[in-house]
């Protein structure tokens, strides 16, 4: 999956206070100059990668160039991707990070973060549930809200990726029939509201189609000539590819996967689910706390802050309980302004 790559953020703040793997590999006996270039040429390297292999984040960036086909989510592409994202890491440990500057040092490290976390989840094959109430192939018409549509080349390029949709949902049916023999499956409650999604794009007419959208108007710049020609590639392109591929998605998803989904909801249900829950949760904490010492750490909190309220509520002399000093502290009217210009200006003090 696309991964933009982001050089300086705040996460660097916390990576500096964190181990690092820089050492894993040798670096290379080059000057610090020599070191920063193959930096950056591993960093432009990579974001180009990005956009070859993932041509709707290149549409969604504005490079038009791969504006044409969908990315390849078959098992051997998704393989070649995780391998070269080992091979990107083990190229930036190659790299001598004491010789740099302090800003390439920060872009080193976020970048090392973001490939090392990436690496780290592919043992949980995430990509076996290429479906979700909030996307996947069945709402893949949505990107055509974010492509331009004002030349004839726009449209050419649409409707190739309108004769490439077949493939794409082969590739998600085949996901999915692995993730059924492999158990990782979504919750039901979820993917119930698939069917309808899938639904929508089985159209008898191929002009009521989501993807038809971009030909219900075209700019002023194409022709009537072109316009016509678009318009009936498409249609067919639709009719006789898109339709059918997704009236067979539809009777495998509602006979064979929905029905074999999970009920229950937490992810430790998955296989190995206790493990990728805590891989989450120091992801999305950028921690080295798994699951369980995350919600130690919430009820540590929750007490000293009650504490520290309690302690507050007696310095004010109330007499009564917490739950009573809330009440008092939002009703009483001394903690209120009483004029619009009054608000502003006690406003305007808290933020100098």
């Amino acid at each position: 999956m696309f991964r933009p790559i982001i050089l300086a953020v705040a996460l660097g703040a916390v990576l500096a206070a964190q181990p690092a793997a820089h050492a894993a590999q040798a670096p290379l006996a080059q000057s610090p100059r020599t070191q920063h270039a193959e930096l950056r040429r591993l960093f432009e390297e990579e974001w180009e990668r990005g956009l070859v292999e993932s041509p709707e984040a290149a549409s969604f960036s504005g490079d038009r160039r791969f504006n044409d086909r969908w990315t390849d989510y078959s098992l051997a592409a998704i393989a070649r991707r995780e391998a070269a994202d080992r091979a990107a890491l083990a190229r930036l440990h190659r790299i001598g990070r004491s010789s740099l500057s302090a800003a390439d040092r920060l872009d080193y490290d976020t970048f090392e973060w973001q490939l090392a976390r990436g690496i780290e989840r592919q043992k949980y094959r995430e990509y076996l549930q290429p479906v979700g109430h909030q996307g996947g192939v069945q709402t893949a018409d949505g990107l055509a809200e974010v492509l331009p549509f004002a030349t004839v080349r726009d449209y050419e390029d649409w409707i190739a990726r309108l004769d490439g949709v077949p493939a794409i949902v082969e590739q998600s049916v085949t996901l999915m029939k692995e993730g059924l023999r492999a158990g990782n499956l979504p919750p039901r409650v979820l993917m119930q509201r698939v069917p309808g999604q899938i639904a929508a794009q089985v159209v008898d007419d191929p002009t009521k189609s989501p993807f038809y959208r971009p030909f219900l108007r075209f700019p002023d710049a194409i022709g009537a000539t072109d316009r016509e020609r678009l318009a009936a590639r498409s249609q067919a392109v639709i009719r006789d590819r898109v339709v059918p591929a997704y009236r067979s998605m539809a009777t495998f998803f509602d006979r064979e996967y929905l029905p074999k989904t999970r009920t229950s909801i937490a992810v430790t249900d998955l296989p190995d689910g206790k493990a990728y829950y805590d891989f989450l949760a120091r992801y999305y904490t950028t921690t080295d706390m798994g699951a369980v010492e995350i919600h130690a750490l919430g009820l540590r909190e929750v007490s000293r802050i009650r504490a520290r309220m309690e302690a507050l509520k007696r310095e004010t002399g109330f007499e009564g309980s917490l739950q009573e000093f809330f009440t008092f502290l939002r009703s009483d009217p001394r903690f209120f302004e009483k004029t619009p210009e009054a608000l502003l200006t006690r406003y305007r003090s808290v933020a100098k």
